[in-house]
């Protein structure tokens, strides 16, 4: 969903995302107020994610706790092509498209091989 870094704890089920890295997605729009609540309201694309603090500092958001009223949204994880395409660029998705009809072309290798084909220009 989002074209961000995204670090993963292998001994949690949670991924970690830097702030610098969320804020600078325009489409995301990021409040805090803490003198209402100790939370960060995460916006995207008009859909509301509430961050809670931790004992450690930390912010998380609970999937189990979505709420369908007016401050949260139900939502779905599921990412589409065209969703993710909202990200880049006509020319970044035109080069996309043209590498993956090549990788069809030289019969379907692996993406990780076919990585390695092109950046050593084999």
């Amino acid at each position: 969903m989002l074209p961000i870094k995204m670090y993963y704890n292998q001994d949690s089920l949670a991924n970690i995302i830097a702030m610098k890295d969320m804020a600078a997605i325009p489409s995301v729009q990021i409040t805090m107020d803490s003198s209402i609540e100790r939370a960060i309201i995460v916006e995207v694309k008009g859909v509301l994610f509430k961050l809670k603090e931790r004992n450690d500092g930390l912010y998380y958001y609970n999937t189990d706790t979505i709420k369908t009223n007016n401050s949260l949204a139900a939502y779905s994880f599921l990412e589409t092509v065209q969703s993710n395409k909202e990200f880049f660029t006509q020319q970044e998705i035109e080069a996309a498209d043209e590498a993956r009809f090549l990788q069809q072309r030289i019969g379907w290798p692996s993406t990780s091989y076919f990585k390695g084909v092109v950046s050593t220009q084999l």
